[in-house]
């Protein structure tokens, strides 16, 4: 495979990805105003709050669970967004508190960072599938997606994040980055 068809299949397990998640944000009827829920981040130096809509959930299914947390900068459009998912293949292992990063053989982990949600023109990339990418173009990502779970229940998900998102081109040796740092979650389970 080219790295441009292997970097065209990492964004489209992204923009899957985001479906769902669009899906149940706006399917959900839960209120997640509560003020202590919270996803707080860096995009390039400057702090962001992905405060509205932020939420999780968590799937199982034949042996595969999935933990997913995302927010939005704004409840209506225009909005940002930013999130992640954890899934347990091909490990099956549980998703517990612990590190999670995009170079694991145990999980996958996908993140997207959205400018401008209208927008899939600005969508980023980071986690399991850009880091393959990158290794086979070999090229070196700087700051892997990290995401570190201190507190699971089925009712909150808390932790920490960071990362080196892409955006799409054909290339990832050539693709236009921003760095997330110090990125932090509390969120309620919907």
């Amino acid at each position: 495979m080219t790295t441009k068809s292997i970097f065209s299949c990492a964004f489209a397990k992204l923009w899957f990805f985001w479906i769902i998640l669009l899906l149940f944000c706006y399917s959900c009827s839960k209120d997640t105003a509560d003020p202590s829920y919270h996803i707080t981040c860096k995009v390039d130096g400057a702090p962001v709050k992905f405060n509205a809509k932020c939420t999780g959930y968590i799937e199982y299914g034949s042996g595969e669970k999935e933990v997913a947390v995302y927010g939005y900068t704004a409840p209506n459009d225009p909005a940002s967004a930013i999130g992640f998912m954890i899934i347990n293949d091909p490990g099956r292992d549980s998703i517990t508190a612990g590190d999670y990063t995009d170079a694991s053989t145990s999980f996958q982990l996908l993140g997207t960072y959205e400018p401008k949600v209208d927008d899939a023109s600005t969508d980023y990339a980071s986690g399991t599938e850009v880091y393959k990418d990158a290794t086979d173009a070999g090229f070196n990502i700087t700051n892997h997606l990290n995401v570190t779970i201190t507190s699971i229940t089925q009712k909150i998900i808390k932790g920490k994040f960071s990362g080196d998102f892409f955006r799409y081109v054909d290339d990832i040796q050539t693709s236009e980055k921003v760095s997330v740092t110090d990125g932090d979650f509390y969120v309620k389970i919907q």
